[in-house]
Parts: structure tokens; C-alpha cells; sequence
């Protein structure tokens, strides 16, 4: 079986400028963030919050903020931020083509995804080195307070002491932002840079260093670009939106159920950043990427050339 297989719907549909794309998406971004607000607003009624109590809960985050209003203020923000106005972009550009656009209208094969979750795996110490090295660049206290801020919702989130919850935990941290972030980043981010700047290269990276800004959790973000760049490359290569998202999901993924399953405690977390990893670990995971990025370029190019 082919693993890039092609549909007579696959022609791309005649699109605007990459820069009147982009200008869309901002106005419907602008627009999305109206409604995400009314959604938060009516979302705290229904904790019996008023007016002021509902801002006082958005602007300190954790501190002190039930975490069942904190995962429902993630769920939306994610659909409205995300979702819909990449949603709603891609239909005003392609109408009924909209998947064809965000390269969604084709089923991910095993192969590819199995490698793709290979070099994510063999990543790993690489970036680990890469925010140990992040970790010593000085940064304004503006950024740490907001790194501080993000951790601490971050963690009240995964704190999920029964199945259910963990369940809904993965729903909340890697299925809606594997599909919600790649349909931004790469589907759309990514192809229209390419498109605007002709150069693959720096569209994959310039994309991947908006989607770590997107965090504003500055400790971490050379290396939650290197992971960007990953995705985008595994999309770039394989015309299939539904790779990189399914990576980003067992990578988030994992994470939540690993935690579960060996009860490690949120607060216990910062114990992890500070696992050794030495120069050589890293260079030979920067090797391994290397090697297995190669092998997936030239056999997803082979598998064009037959389709």
C-alpha cells in the first residue's frame, strides 16, 4: 500500500496572496478573540462567578482558580485561538476545499507516522540540551514572571488523580492542540511563508520559532522550536498534515499518561529539568536526526515520484 496516496480532489485550489491570506486569518483571529471572551464570560456564570471575579481568575491564572474553570478556559482558548479562525480562513480561501488546503484531506499511513514518532524519539536528548542551554541565558523578569504564571496553570491542569481526568487531560494538552496548533503553525503559518518567502528552509523555521512564542514559556523555547521545526519538516516532506499532529499528539500525549501512570506529581516536574545531559548524548542524537530526517526526505520524494 502507498503511503502518499493521491485522490482526484487533490488539486490545490487558486488562493489569494500568502499576504491577504495572512491579513484574513488576523481578522479572523481579531474576531474569534471577541467571541473566545463572551465564551470565558458565559463559561464563568456557569461557575456562579461574577463579572470581577471571572477577570480576577483570567489574570492570575493558577493562583487560587478552581482547576475545572482553569481546563475550560484552556479548551476554549485553544478552539477560538486555534481552531476556528484557521477554520474559517481556509474556507473563505478554498471553500469546500478547506481540507485540501490545510493538506488534511488525506489519511496518515503507518510507515510514515512510525517514523516520524522515531525521530521524535531520537530528538529527545538533543532538545533536552538545547533547553539546558536555554535554561542559562538570562531573560527580563517580565518573561520569568510570565514563564512562573504558565507553569503553575500548567501544572494544576495535569493534575489528574483519576482516570477520567487523565482522559480528559490528553483530550485537553494533546489531541486539541496536536490538531488545533498544526492546523495553525504548519497548515497555515507554515505554507503561506513558504509561498511568501520561496525559501522552504527559513518558512519551516520562522514558523516553528512562532509557535514556541505562542507559549510564553521563554525557558524552553529554543527547545519547543527545535520540536516545531521537527513537525514542520515531517509536513513539509509529506504533504500530510496528519503526521506532524499525530507526532504532536503522542508527544504531548505521553507525557499525561506517563505522569498517571508512574504518579509523578506536578510539583515534581522541576526535578526532571535538571537530568544530565552531556555534549556527546546530544551529538549523537543530532547524528541520529540527521540520518533519519535524510531517510524520511528521500522516501517520501521516492514515494511523490510514483504517485
Amino acid at each position: 500500500m502507498p503511503i502518499l496516496n493521491q485522490t482526484e480532489d487533490d488539486s490545490q485550489p487558486k488562493m489569494a496572496s500568502p499576504l491577504r491570506v495572512i491579513a484574513l486569518f488576523m481578522m479572523f483571529f481579531a474576531f474569534c478573540q471577541l467571541l473566545a471572551g463572551g465564551a470565558m464570560l458565559l463559561y464563568g456564570r456557569f461557575f456562579g462567578m461574577d463579572f470581577q471575579t471571572i477577570q480576577n481568575h483570567l489574570a492570575h491564572n493558577a493562583i487560587g482558580t478552581p482547576p475545572n474553570f482553569q481546563r475550560g478556559i484552556i479548551l476554549i482558548n485553544h478552539l477560538f485561538v486555534f481552531i476556528l479562525p484557521t477554520l474559517l480562513t481556509a474556507w473563505f480561501v478554498a471553500k469546500n476545499k478547506l481540507f485540501v488546503l490545510l493538506k488534511m484531506n488525506r489519511p496518515p499511513m503507518l510507515e510514515m507516522v512510525s517514523w516520524g514518532f522515531l525521530w521524535l524519539l531520537v530528538s529527545m536528548p538533543l532538545v533536552q540540551f538545547v533547553y539546558k542551554i536555554n535554561m542559562i541565558i538570562p531573560l527580563p523578569e517580565w518573561m520569568h514572571l510570565m514563564e512562573d504564571s504558565n507553569n503553575a496553570l500548567l501544572k494544576s491542569v495535569l493534575n489528574a488523580k483519576t482516570p477520567l481526568q487523565m482522559i480528559f487531560t490528553v483530550f485537553l494538552v494533546a489531541v486539541i492542540p496536536g490538531i488545533g496548533e498544526e492546523m495553525l503553525f504548519r497548515g497555515t503559518v507554515q505554507q503561506q511563508f513558504v509561498r511568501l518567502i520561496k525559501n522552504p528552509q527559513v518558512a519551516i523555521w520562522l514558523s516553528a520559532a512562532f509557535f514556541s512564542a505562542i507559549h510564553f514559556q521563554f525557558e524552553g523555547f529554543l527547545a519547543r522550536m527545535l520540536l516545531g521545526a521537527l513537525l514542520g519538516y515531517l509536513f513539509y516532506w509529506t504533504n500530510n498534515l496528519w503526521i506532524p499532529a499525530i507526532i504532536h499528539f503522542l508527544n504531548n500525549g505521553l507525557q499525561v499518561v506517563g505522569m498517571f501512570a508512574m504518579k509523578i506529581k506536578p510539583d515534581d516536574l522541576d526535578n526532571y529539568k535538571d537530568i544530565g545531559i552531556s555534549w556527546w548524548m546530544a551529538l549523537i542524537s543530532l547524528i541520529l536526526c540527521i540520518a533519519i530526517g535524510n531517510y524520511i526526505k528521500n522516501l517520501t520524494h521516492s514515494l511523490h515520484r510514483r504517485t
